[in-house]
């Protein structure tokens, strides 16, 4: 996400700096000045305190460099001068593009002075001495802290040096660290250091300290009574995505699950609540679906605050701008949405359009049935059809398949290979937490010969409360209605088998008419959003240009 080119975003983005009266940096014919900016109908207002009226020193028709910071980002734009309105102001053109200057890999929070947060450590040329700074900023990969009474040359050492992190007077945490870079300032010293080997309980913490102090109307959801949870979810609309004799008996189950859920949020969801006085009006989750891919999902505003960036902010930006690029068990993020919904495609398809690194990022689309399981499973085709659980040489020939037509970073988003077609790792997380999570690759055989295969996903019901864990991904090498017809009855045999009532189909091809003569309930055209972990800074700054209007990030060092 190089640069800014959306219209909306570009304009978040200069809303962003006027509503916060952010300073911004001009910069003509070597000649630099700084001041604010407002938006106007067509042009931005730009003012520069104290400029000398010489009309030698800007005039109409210059062009100008202006930069800033938002989010924890450095941007600039260039600009025209469009006439003086006085010597003080002038109007210049709206920027058609906004370029980012410079980045880190996770967002950095600035400690102010009033709150207790301080690292020690023994000085490594004596070891008797003990050092204190002051914590200017951090997040769970890393901090800036500052020395006042000497000058160590920390990076010299090659070997990790043990730190103390006084998150506050009760509560401290011990982590190795290495100094990335040193700088002298007022005879001051600031050091960058860089943790390693930081234990998941390490990195929770450091989580939680970020919420607690950052984001004080974030809380996690099981802190949250359940009827005012559930409320939420239907006053926002969320459930009004289905009828509503889907979730008769859902909702025991949700509370049931979630609870389960709340043990250690790090390994399976996690699953945040925007509350004020009381009362929650937003959320979000992100449930882990593969070996290190996680589905953000469950995303529900309070309709009245729908135009409030606070709730978008806190929601979108600390948990995902923390949680997700901070935690190293996750490498791609997925989204489902429905591509008729304007709120959905703008969370996922508009990011398209601005991601640095399009192979990155797919997007790939779905005709979604909710097939509801007969009472009687189906007959099982006799010969020369065969339905059955793939085994040995034929996951390695459905392997070949799979690498000739599914793109690589599905293969590798979804745990693909021949070895774990069942994703063993992530179904004994879920195991050892008292909760299913499973896939089997069923097969379809005529002669002998493979026709179709499904790739047959289920998780515990409640866990997404629209059973997105519960997919059947259909892959035809023939399709006819009769191999069609045979595979989904397979399917749904397989499904009753687990004790489910319904479960999701997802169909690639155009050919639907032999599910709909099976009378499946067709819901809308779904589509998957896959991005792999180099993209997670972009997504996060994308999120901040679409919905943030106040952040507590400290500026790029």
């Amino acid at each position: 996400m190089g640069s800014v080119t959306h219209p909306v975003l570009i304009k978040n983005v200069l809303r962003f700096v006027s509503e916060q009266k952010t300073n911004v940096y001009c910069e003509l014919d070597h000649r630099k000045f700084q001041g604010t900016l407002a938006i106007q109908k067509e042009n931005l207002e730009m003012s520069i305190p104290g400029m000398k009226p010489d009309s030698s020193c800007i005039k109409t028709g210059d062009t100008m460099t202006v930069s800033f910071q938002a989010g924890g980002q450095v941007y600039s734009f260039v600009t025209t001068i469009v006439s003086m309105t006085s010597h003080e102001q002038f109007l210049t053109s709206y920027p058609s593009k906004i370029s980012k200057m410079g980045r880190r890999k996770c967002p950095r929070y600035a400690i102010p002075k009033d709150i207790h947060f301080f690292i020690s450590f023994s000085d490594p040329q004596d070891t008797s001495t003990k050092m204190t700074g002051r914590v200017i900023d951090f997040n769970t990969t890393g901090l800036r802290f500052k020395l006042d009474q000497h000058k160590l040359k920390l990076s010299q050492y090659k070997s990790p040096i043990m730190y103390t992190l006084h998150l506050s007077p009760k509560k401290i945490i011990q982590v190795k660290g290495e100094v990335k870079h040193e700088i002298v300032h007022n005879d001051s010293y600031y050091y960058g250091l860089s943790f390693l080997n930081l234990k998941l309980s390490e990195q929770q913490e450091l989580f939680q300290y970020i919420l607690d102090t950052f984001y004080p109307s974030l809380t996690h959801r099981w802190e949250v009574e359940f009827d005012k949870f559930w409320g939420l979810l239907e006053d926002s609309g969320y459930l009004g995505e289905k009828d509503s004799v889907f979730f008769q008996g859902m909702q025991c189950q949700a509370q049931k699950v979630w609870g389960t859920l709340a043990k250690d949020p790090f390994k399976i969801s996690q699953d945040l609540v925007y509350v004020r006085n009381g009362k929650p009006l937003g959320t979000i989750s992100a449930t882990r679906l593969y070996e290190k891919s996680w589905l953000f999902h469950q995303l529900a505003v309070h309709p009245k605050n729908i135009a409030e960036g606070t709730v978008h902010a806190d929601l979108y930006l600390g948990a995902f701008g923390d949680f997700i690029l901070n935690n190293p068990h996750i490498d791609f993020l997925m989204g489902f949405y429905n591509i008729h919904n304007t709120w959905h495609r703008k969370f996922f398809d508009y990011f398209g359009q601005t991601a640095s690194d399009a192979s990155k990022f797919y997007v790939e689309h779905f005709h979604l049935f909710e097939p509801l399981i007969p009472e009687s499973p189906y007959v099982d085709p006799s010969y020369p059809w065969e339905l059955a659980t793939a085994v040995g040489e034929e996951k390695k020939w459905i392997l070949k398949h799979i690498q000739k037509c599914v793109p690589m970073i599905i293969q590798e988003a979804c745990n693909l290979d021949a070895t774990s077609f069942e994703i063993p790792k992530t179904r004994k997380t879920y195991i050892e937490k008292g909760l299913a999570r499973d896939r089997k690759l069923l097969i379809l055989k005529k002669d002998r010969e493979i026709v179709a295969f499904a790739l047959l996903e289920n998780a515990t019901t409640g866990i997404n409360i629209f059973n997105l864990l519960d997919q059947a991904f259909l892959f035809y090498l023939e399709e006819t209605p009769q191999i069609q017809t045979l595979l989904v009855k397979g399917v749904m045999n397989h499904y009753r088998s687990l004790g489910k009532k319904s479960f999701l189909l997802l169909a690639q091809k155009e050919n639907l008419e032999p599910y709909r003569t099976l009378r499946l309930q067709e819901i809308c055209i779904l589509k998957r959003a896959v991005f792999h972990r180099d993209l997670f800074y972009d997504y996060r700054d994308y999120l901040f240009l679409m919905f943030s209007k106040s952040l507590h990030l400290s500026a790029l060092v």
